[in-house]
């Protein structure tokens, strides 16, 4: 177990073996999809897991995966989402079992945030239970092993307020200036 050396607390390793295609291993990182929203792509979201089960491509779950409006959020989102909770939960987890063990690991995002807010119930935690996938909270340290080489992922949802690309990217730089890794994947 590693310390985190700032505040003592343990920090959680998801260390994962990718099974390579050919010399080399693809991830996807998926999120922000925001089912139950009208504006989200459920095709695109669709053709995108299909891909990654065709061709064998690891997936990391960002957050977001659920619009999961309350009366407790922001504007008219409660009264504008296309389905109830329960069914953005239930199809979110039809839609990704097929990945099985291609899923590397799932963060919890700010809307399903929402629920854990009003209730104490982690849906993210739940989702991630029943997809058999490692929950990976907020924000976490991954190693990904491929054959002989290790590579370190640093992964969060993210909670930047950004509303531009440019600013988005300069969250992320500031985020990631600290320390060094292979990769920095946030979402939001």
């Amino acid at each position: 177990m590693i310390h985190d050396k700032i505040v003592g607390r343990p920090v959680k390793l998801n260390r994962k073996i990718l099974i390579p295609r050919k010399d080399y291993a693809e991830v996807v990182f998926i999120g922000d999809v925001h089912y139950g929203s009208p504006q989200c792509n459920v095709q695109k979201f669709l053709d995108m897991v299909k891909y990654c089960v065709d061709k064998k491509v690891h997936v990391m779950l960002m957050g977001d995966l659920i619009e999961m409006a309350t009366r407790y959020s922001v504007g008219a989102g409660v009264y504008e989402q296309e389905f109830p909770g329960q069914s953005q939960v239930e199809w979110i987890i039809e839609k990704l079992k097929p990945l099985g063990n291609l899923i590397l690991g799932s963060h919890n995002g700010n809307h399903e945030e929402r629920v854990y807010q009003a209730t104490g119930i982690n849906v993210s935690k739940w989702i991630a239970n029943q997809l058999g996938c490692t929950y990976l909270g907020d924000a976490c340290w991954s190693e990904f092993v491929v054959g002989v080489h290790h590579y370190s992922v640093y992964s969060l949802h993210g909670r930047s307020g950004a509303k531009f690309d440019g600013t988005a990217l300069l969250a992320l730089e500031r985020l990631a200036a600290p320390f060094h890794c292979d990769v920095v994947a946030m979402g939001h």
